[in-house]
């Protein structure tokens, strides 16, 4: 083999190594493209997950109050609230599936928010009397912040129709808290509670003591 046969040879490498570097650089050098949302835990997924859990939250206040209630009307309305907010779940998570989001997260990320039970207090330990009326107040206050947390979801949507479906269950939701604006609107009010300053023992007033009606003291 000539000398000459190798020499162009070995420039022909040469040729062959400088295209490949230059190929490589200017890949390095491209920008990459950025998708436009992220299916999988991105912001959209974590606006979802917050409204999963508003709804379940509702479907269970819902359910305890199909227990205590005491009007037909409020048992009613209970039973309407599980109906469309669990419609609502499932339009929900079914957008969510058609994104490839991760369904496991959701429901999993909605259950280990905080104050989930605690949301409920309120209403396990109410006074009979006074649960219906409490219950319709918790479903008007409990609706206007789901009302909020979706419309201002809507503004932050980038995954592809999101927006479009986070409008449709918005309607569902001012018609429920319009209901129930209206059964607190019915319902009498139950009486405030007495007032009990800290170390008073129930009967006794630190105001009238009974001291001006002692026969001694009478004029």
């Amino acid at each position: 083999m000539g000398r000459a046969q190798l020499g162009s040879w070995w420039a022909a490498g040469s040729i062959v190594c400088l295209l490949i570097s230059a190929g490589v650089a200017a890949q390095s050098a491209a920008p990459v493209p950025v998708s436009r949302f992220d299916e999988r835990g991105g912001g959209d997924q974590a606006v979802l997950m917050a409204l999963h859990r508003q709804n379940q939250q509702a479907i269970v206040d819902a359910q305890i109050a199909q227990e205590r209630a005491t009007l037909g009307a409020v048992r009613d309305y209970a039973t309407t609230i599980i109906s469309n907010r669990a419609m609502s779940d499932a339009t929900m998570m079914n957008y969510a599936r058609t994104q490839g989001m991760n369904l496991g997260e959701i429901r999993l990320g909605a259950g280990a928010m905080a104050n989930g039970a605690l949301t409920r207090v309120d209403l396990v330990s109410a006074p009979a009397q006074q649960f219906d009326h409490d219950f319709a107040t918790k479903m008007v206050n409990d609706h206007q912040a789901a009302i909020d947390q979706t419309q201002k979801a809507q503004a932050l949507a980038r995954a592809p129709g999101m927006a479009a479906m986070l409008q449709s269950i918005v309607p569902p939701l001012l018609q429920q808290q319009a209901d129930a604006m209206a059964l607190v609107a019915a319902l009498p009010v139950p009486p405030s509670a007495a007032l009990q300053l800290p170390g008073q023992p129930p009967g006794v007033s630190r105001t009238s003591t009974g001291a001006d009606l002692r026969p001694a003291l009478a004029p």
